[in-house]
């Protein structure tokens, strides 16, 4: 049950983040690699969450913890690619 209400939040949390709604004005990666990085510490964050998670059997804020590090891999690695094909067209022009 808690899987599920985390999820609830963290969808529309990330695409909200997507685009742009929730972080006027905050950092957002502005290269393709720097996404990247942030894919992979985000991937890092959820595994050592996981971990957590088994180790507690019965996890409880850790879970929703995990689902967050979940939703930023899922906005980092579309964001590089879009970062990636912005920087391309760019120089098309």
């Amino acid at each position: 049950m808690a899987a599920i209400f985390g999820n609830l939040i963290a969808l529309p949390t990330a695409l909200a983040e997507w685009n742009g709604v929730l972080g006027k004005g905050a950092y957002s990666p502005p290269s393709w690699r720097e996404w990247i990085g942030v894919f992979f510490g985000a991937g890092a964050l959820s595994a050592a969450f996981v971990a957590i998670d088994v180790a507690l059997v019965h996890p409880g804020f850790s879970l929703f913890l995990t689902i967050g590090a979940l939703a930023i891999t899922f906005v980092a690695l579309p964001s590089a690619l879009r970062a990636w094909m912005l920087e391309r067209l760019s120089r098309v022009h």
